[in-house]
């Protein structure tokens, strides 16, 4: 997958030799210098010079099986990133801050389905429930962390609050349809929204708008967690939004009365200029779908240590059949796949999603040049079968520390999570976490809700998506199971 910036993007450079424009097939591994394929894929087919205006056609293959070029997908989302030289030059050099940009393309499109989206997207049915920050001063001082010591204020996690009725007029029930972050700081790591039955402030005595720090509180990661909270589509860097398929929504049941923000700010330099009036924009709708959208949390290891001084260093959770069992309802023995994200910080160089399945290893989402500053969803369309187990895969580049890196909330520590949306969501939970952790009597479990199997067990006899010294892998590896994702049984 392409992060969606410089890192992993395929490249047509359009430029002059003797006087002749020319068109080659580039690649840049990072914020480097781009070199230029070994298989060059791309043909000029036209290019005209008129009034200071450059017209140029080229032509590659959709799907060309290179490791220097990235797939054309049919009825896919690409990110479109473009730049030119500064002052006109034709020098193949640094752009420039100003001159770059992106936008979102498909390159092949199903008029017929956008038209139905748009039209739901625009009943003048729906509603926008829009909640955001105002202007709010993000402190510098330091700050409690989970176990109640006080850290220092680089990181400040901040729990906004406001009561349902102020923010929508649309009577509950209701299905959240779509939504699109508001990015109103760059200090914004991300936020974790969750709709709320119970009061989630510190002091729920005090009326609502009365106490400021009351209604914006101090809290850490999953500060909702004792609230009876469900979690609502939030934000990381990079992220766009999402629109869910037309029988899917995230419903928000009878009883709903908090809105609540975990947000996560950092502020390296500790700048007392520091402001945020983020949020988000959801589009809601009386008309309830048919099904309910679940999500799944892979990847997350509270025991996760990183060797230090590597370039590439590993992290990997497999999640065991019996564990991804809990998705399905009584009888039922798929679930579909409609998405997922991968959140690292800021060492994360590489993210991969893996099924296993029948004894083989299936590539579900693949993201070799991940980009911290990038973290959009992947569309996926794919059955996940009762039996099946998932693995999170998360590479780092640790050769700048000299300590272990160990997991955290910080943006300095680390984190491998895979969020994956699938539908339909059991009646008993909407929300699920496959993690890893050392219980109080030493011993590493990886769970799901209130079951739990030995992680040392599932390590020595499930499956380990790394090759040994040998170049070989546990498991054989089988096609990807959406004909979007072909080019990922090129390797």
């Amino acid at each position: 997958e392409q992060s969606g910036s410089m890192r992993g993007a395929d490249m047509i450079v359009i430029t002059k030799i003797d006087s002749v424009i020319v068109a080659e097939d580039y690649f840049a591994t990072d914020f480097i210098r781009p070199v230029k394929d070994d298989e060059q894929n791309v043909e000029l087919l036209s290019a005209s010079e008129s009034n200071a205006m450059l017209q140029v056609v080229v032509r590659r293959p959709l799907m060309t099986c290179d490791q220097q070029d990235n797939a054309i997908r049919y009825e896919y989302p690409h990110r479109l990133l473009y730049a030119f030289g500064v002052h006109g030059s034709w020098a193949f050099q640094y752009h420039g801050t100003e001159n770059r940009g992106s936008h979102e393309m498909y390159f092949t499109k199903n008029e017929a389905f956008h038209n139905q989206r748009n039209l739901l997207l625009n009943d003048k049915d729906n509603d926008h429930l829009i909640f955001r920050y105002k202007n709010y001063h993000i402190p510098t001082s330091m700050r409690p962390s989970r176990n109640g010591d006080m850290v220092e204020g680089s990181n400040q996690y901040k729990c906004f609050s406001t009561p349902l009725e102020k923010v929508t007029n649309t009577s509950l029930p209701f299905d959240i349809i779509a939504g699109t972050p508001i990015v109103g700081s760059r200090y914004l790591h991300h936020f974790v929204n969750s709709a709320c039955q119970d009061d989630p402030r510190p002091n729920t005595s005090i009326p609502f708008g009365q106490d400021a720090d009351n209604d914006i509180f101090d809290c850490f990661m999953g500060g909702s967690i004792l609230r009876k909270c469900k979690q609502i589509p939030g934000y990381a860097a990079g992220g766009r939004g999402f629109v869910n398929p037309s029988n899917v929504g995230i419903r928000l049941e009878a009883g709903t009365k908090w809105l609540l923000f975990d947000t996560h700010y950092y502020n390296p330099t500790l700048s007392s200029q520091a402001y945020d009036s983020s949020g988000y924009d959801y589009i809601v709708t009386k008309s309830l779908r048919q099904q309910e959208q679940g999500e799944l949390a892979v990847g997350i290891d509270l025991t996760m240590k990183l060797p230090p001084g590597q370039k590439e260093a590993h992290h990997i959770l497999h999640c065991p059949h019996e564990l991804v069992s809990n998705l399905f309802s009584p009888g039922q023995d798929t679930v579909r796949l409609i998405g997922i994200v991968h959140h690292l910080h800021e060492r994360g160089r590489a993210a991969r999603t893996y099924i296993v399945r029948d004894g083989k290893r299936i590539p579900l989402a693949l993201q070799p040049h991940f980009d911290y500053n990038f973290q959009a969803s992947i569309p996926l369309n794919v059955t996940l079968q009762r039996g099946d187990a998932l693995e999170a895969h998360c590479t780092y580049d640790t050769s700048k520390d000299a300590e272990e890196v160990v997991w955290g909330e910080r943006t300095q520590d680390e984190m491998c999570i895979n969020l994956l949306r699938f539908t339909p969501a059991p009646p008993t939970s909407s929300q699920f976490m496959c993690a890893s952790l050392t219980t109080p009597s030493k011993q590493e479990v990886t769970f799901m809700g209130r079951q739990t199997m030995s992680t040392d067990l599932i390590r020595s006899t499930r499956g380990h998506p790394l090759p040994d010294e040998h170049g070989k892998y546990d498991l054989p590896w089988a096609q990807p199971l959406s004909t979007t994702f072909a080019e990922y049984g090129c390797a």
